[in-house]
């Protein structure tokens, strides 16, 4: 393979072995057709991502996050996952512990 061959691009080297220019045409064409898909699909991706973060952890990307919450429902809100649950009152005097 010659320097100024490996210079040219692809689709000059297919032009030069007798590929017809719409063939070439439809294979950019299809090229730029997979990049937008692909760039969709990852903008999908990352859209997704982020919702779910919000989702899980509202806190986190909320203004006052780092303050205590205000009320027992924005607690609750806060936390959605599960809490432990502290034993009853007979529980602990029978010397359970904490379970969830």
């Amino acid at each position: 393979m010659s320097a100024e061959s490996s210079s040219t691009s692809p689709v000059a080297r297919r032009a030069r072995r007798g590929v017809p220019a719409f063939l070439l045409a439809a294979l950019r064409a299809a090229g730029g057709a997979a990049r937008a898909v692909g760039r969709t699909a990852a903008e999908c991706h990352r859209a997704q991502r982020t919702l779910s973060e919000l989702r899980l952890h509202p806190d986190t990307h909320a203004p006052d996050g780092d303050s205590a919450p205000g009320t027992y429902g924005e607690f609750l809100y806060r936390c959605p996952y599960a809490l432990w649950h502290e034993p009853t009152a007979r529980e602990r005097a029978s010397g359970a512990g904490s379970h969830r």
